[in-house]
């Protein structure tokens, strides 16, 4: 099992924050990896999503927000199987994002596991955190 949590400070408000977080039709516009992104099913709170990345195909997320302070979603990609949780914190400067992340590799991915914390650490504050944190500091209220 892989854990990892991260933080950074975003000079924007909560509401602002968690609005581009969550609205997966922008996702590719915000999020370097990312080619597309297809609903594929919306009921009860649950939204599943495919995401196509640049780096690694085809993966399905199933999203759940809550409240304006926390977004889980469940990560199923071939090989690894786990959970992002990002965490919104309301503070005077802004909003403090922190990203966790469990994850189980799978088959022969498990042989990986001691080598590639420091590497899913540094893709996640480069593909996730940085690019949220340059979308909702430079004012952009619906990126399209």
């Amino acid at each position: 099992m892989v854990h990892l949590e991260i933080s950074s400070i975003i000079r924007a408000p909560l509401d602002k924050v968690f609005v581009l977080a969550t609205e997966y039709e922008n996702w590719p516009t915000i999020f370097p990896d990312m080619k597309s992104v297809r609903l594929v099913r919306q009921a009860y709170g649950e939204i599943v999503l495919e995401v196509d990345y640049d780096s690694g195909g085809i993966v399905t997320l199933i999203q759940r927000a809550g409240a304006p302070k926390k977004i889980v979603t469940d990560i199923r990609r071939r090989g690894v199987y786990g959970q992002s949780i990002y965490t919104l914190e309301d503070l005077p400067e802004g909003t403090r994002v922190t990203l966790t992340l469990n994850v189980k590799l799978k088959g022969l991915y498990t042989l990986l596991e001691p080598f590639v914390q420091g590497y899913i650490k540094k893709r996640l504050e480069t593909l996730s955190l940085e690019p949220l944190k340059k979308a909702a500091e430079n004012g952009a209220t619906k990126v399209v």
